[in-house]
């Protein structure tokens, strides 16, 4: 979800007020637990969701923490910057944990949303990157984008 800040809880920094962000599905975690330590967030036991334990998208509003609120700027259409925020955080959270780098090489099974935006990120820092996907139409974007 993207929206604009219209109101701001105690202790968050002032100068925020008015900013667009977007808010991701995690909702939050408790930053301690073993999982959370490691970067594991989503396996938290004490994680919250956006859109199951707070409201989310279809909502005419929602509360966030600040934490897990992320800056958009003010040149990025909101609509493209969504996708960013559910498979594009899903994928390069994924994409991270391998510790691939240049000249390592990824393979995809499948290639929906998340590892759409996985391949551009692992072609921008160098891996080859491989695609396995039945549809044709995924095939080509999968080759559009340099697998």
């Amino acid at each position: 979800m993207v929206g604009r800040i219209v109101e701001l809880g105690e202790g968050v920094d002032r100068s925020r007020l008015g900013a667009t962000v977007g808010v991701g599905w995690l909702a939050s975690t408790c930053g301690t637990c073993d999982m959370c330590r490691r970067g594991l967030e989503n396996l938290c036991r004490q994680a919250t969701f956006t859109g199951w334990d707070r409201d989310g998208g279809y909502a005419s509003g929602m509360v966030a923490r600040a934490d897990y609120c992320y800056p958009i700027p003010a040149a990025m259409d909101p609509v493209d910057a969504a996708p960013l925020l559910c498979g594009g955080i899903i994928g390069y959270r994924a994409f991270k944990l391998t510790g691939l780098g240049r000249g390592d090489r990824l393979g995809l099974y499948g290639f929906g949303a998340s590892a759409l935006l996985v391949a551009q990120v692992a072609r921008h820092v160098g891996c080859e990157v491989y695609v396995v996907t039945r549809g044709e139409e995924a095939r080509a974007r999968a080759r559009d984008q340099g697998a």
